[in-house]
């Protein structure tokens, strides 16, 4: 093969360091000119094809224990069309805190040859060794634990003769520094050259900043990359994350682009490169990364979970399609860039057939949406690829395991409701929903017993992970109470110690404390500062005790990342109410401040916030008189989980309140435009 037409030259070494001014404008793909009266050029053929099967945020819940199998029937029978050009990616958020993932530490799982070693979230990454992955990228879910508890996922372990193999894949991420973290000793040097059909275990548990993998002859460098937020949204300890600020797009780019070149440097025949870089917000794969980026070739986009498809797609039951897949940008050389993403929780299998020209440059022409695209772990996409035997065996075992252990749940009962109860993503990082308001209340509730005084509730829309409810088929699905399980003596409607746990799987600890006024404004604003087109920032407020109007044309609050000073004084919020014993208490009117700004108002939140989670400015507010709720340990029904927590919050108050005996919570959802305690007034 020939090199590309980009050589990588001592300028080029430097400009990885130093990028243009050119960097920050728009740029999208544009074909070369041709005199109109010429022979019209025709399409070439591809020297050369790659096979991508992808996944991303599968972030396995309950759902995973029937869907993951269905993944692993879809993505074998995609790869048997081509075993000898495939790589199969995972990037990012491979498992999340929660029942499935808590399962990994049930003594029976220790019976699966598979995982040998019972631990948290080993019942995870058993079904990814089993599928076959190549490698994966960090998200952020990957720390919400911390380090140590990656290192315990990913590195073997023997014990009573079994042994857990950990991880049989690389994990990669260009962008953290390991160094200092108690994932040092999995570092290896990046670059390293793997067999792809051959991967052998050199790999296995380490992690690493790239990986180049031979495809039939043909080198593929493969590269990660992990959002600037990981500190304000997980907790990555001693990892250093780079760039310190998360708008710096340059730098992030800079330090990417270092990696790539140094591929090209010590590789002189590799001229295809794929980013697995995990953002969050698909904007800055799209419209940052893309153009300031030379000599990737694809971006698979992750931490988002947005619904990509083509337009041919066999969509998953109860999804809306949002963005097409995948999307054509521009390289910095003004080169194709094909940006892929698929949707989360196992949902989707994505594939690109990535034709390249005998320079390694992606040929846009030769893209068939017939092929590519968005494959649906479903059986109706099952049966049109006849996988319906393909189901991969190991994988359903583990699946199954971690069903019977978390079916028992289901017979814990604390609550009822008529109504689905919305905590779907796409909502709770962007308006007002039922779910939301429920647990918000139940908050205020929770604070109340033990401090009266407590009239205001904070949640960040981020730590609600899943919906309570089902969901029907079709091409208008219907949304419902959760669905009866006669095994376990549920009837339709009741809400169980499982619907918790898988909904709020964070389980963070409580707190309660005193805001002003002012600062009251100030929290607002931060929680609505991300709000933008596309935009699902995990910060966006669900609240209780109180109802807010905000304007997201108007100037949003930047606040200094470390001092959470602020940096820009934010105008979105527009009028807020506060809801006291006494009456409503307005303490917003047209974007100010009205009557004392130094009142106070008790509130109730999550360490995590409390703590600067999700850039909530608290820290800075000094002496708020917070106290742990985990401390106190106010008196409550549910004794499945620890006191002063998320999960024992709502689990109390909805048998307090809304009892299995009673009608139970009947307030449906509504549409953003309908909502009356989160009130969006434009754009």
């Amino acid at each position: 093969m020939q090199l590309r037409t980009r050589h990588l030259t001592l300028a080029g070494a430097l400009s990885a360091l130093v990028l243009s001014a050119s960097c920050g404008e728009e740029t999208s793909y544009t074909p070369p000119t041709r005199d109109p009266g010429s022979t019209p050029t025709p399409i070439p053929t591809a020297a050369f094809t790659l096979q991508l099967l992808h996944g991303s945020d599968m972030e396995s819940g309950v759902s995973a224990t029937e869907v993951a199998p269905r993944f692993s029937a879809v993505i074998r029978a995609l790869e048997e069309q081509d075993p000898k050009h495939t790589l199969k990616l995972a990037n990012g958020d491979l498992w999340l805190p929660g029942v499935f993932f808590n399962a990994g530490g049930d003594p029976t799982l220790a019976n699966l040859p598979n995982v040998g070693v019972a631990s948290a979230g080993r019942g995870d990454i058993a079904i990814f060794n089993e599928i076959g992955f190549h490698a994966a990228s960090f998200g952020n879910h990957e720390f919400d634990n911390g380090p140590r508890e990656i290192r315990n996922i990913l590195a073997t372990e023997t014990a009573n003769g079994a042994t857990w193999s950990g991880a049989k894949f690389p994990y990669l991420s260009a962008n953290l520094d390991f160094s200092k973290s108690d994932l040092s000793g999995q570092v290896v040097t990046s670059g390293q050259i793997i067999d792809a059909a051959n991967p052998g275990t050199s790999l296995h548990n380490k992690v690493t900043k790239s990986v180049v993998f031979t495809v039939e002859g043909e080198k593929v460098g493969v590269v990660g990359a992990t959002t600037p937020q990981l500190p304000r949204i997980s907790s990555p300890g001693t990892v250093i994350t780079a760039p310190a600020e998360s708008t710096d797009y340059d730098g992030l780019a800079a330090i990417i682009q270092a990696e790539v070149d140094a591929l090209r440097t010590a590789n002189p025949g590799l001229n295809k490169v794929v980013l697995m870089s995990h953002m969050q917000q698909l904007t800055i794969e799209v419209d940052e990364l893309a153009k300031r980026l030379d000599g990737v070739d694809v971006i698979i986009a992750g931490g988002n979970h947005d619904v990509w498809t083509d337009a041919d797609d066999t969509l998953f039951p109860g999804d809306t399609r949002v963005g097409e897949y995948p999307v054509w940008k521009a390289s910095k050389s003004n080169e194709p860039v094909a940006v892929l993403n698929v949707a989360s929780n196992w949902r989707y299998v994505g594939r690109f057939l990535a034709n390249f020209d005998d320079k390694g440059v992606l040929i846009r022409a030769l893209h068939d949406t017939s092929k590519n695209g968005a494959y649906a772990s479903s059986e109706a996409v099952m049966k049109k690829l006849g996988a319906e035997s393909k189901v991969n065996a190991a994988v359903k075992t583990v699946a199954d395991k971690v069903m019977d252990v978390i079916a028992a749940k289901d017979g814990n009962l604390f609550g009822k409701t008529t109504v689905y109860l919305n905590g779907l993503r796409p909502s709770m990082r962007s308006e007002e929903t039922n779910f939301g308001n429920l647990y918000a209340d139940a908050l205020v509730w929770y604070g109340q017993q033990t401090d009266a005084t407590t009239v205001i509730s904070l949640q960040n829309g981020g730590g609600i992970r899943d919906a309570i409810g089902t969901v029907g088929t079709g091409a208008t699905p219907v949304y419902g109470p959760p669905a009866a399980n006669p095994t376990a003596k549920k009837d339709e409607g009741d809400i169980s110690q499982l619907d918790i746990e898988n909904s709020l799987r964070f389980n963070n600890g409580l707190v309660l404390l005193t805001v002003t006024a002012e600062q009251l404004k100030e929290v607002l604003e931060n929680g609505v500062a991300g709000v933008a087109p596309g935009a699902t920032p995990g910060s966006f407020p669900q609240v209780g005790g109180l109802r807010f109007e905000y304007d997201a044309s108007k100037t949003a609050q930047v606040l200094d990342s470390k001092t959470f000073e602020v940096v820009k004084a934010g105008e979105r919020v527009r009028k807020v109410v506060v809801l006291t014993p006494s009456g409503e208490d307005v303490v917003v009117e047209n974007g100010a401040v009205v009557g004392n700004a130094k009142r106070t108002f008790r509130m109730a939140t999550s360490i995590y916030l409390n703590g600067g989670g999700d850039g909530y400015p608290f820290p800075r507010f000094g002496d708020r008189n917070f106290v742990t709720l985990s401390e106190l340990e106010p008196g409550a029904t549910a004794t499945f989980t620890t006191k002063g927590h998320e999960q024992h919050a709502f689990a109390s108050y909805m048998a307090a309140t809304y009892p299995k005996s009673g009608p139970g919570y009947t307030v449906a959802d509504t549409s953003r435009n309908e909502d009356k305690r989160i009130v969006y007034l434009a754009p």
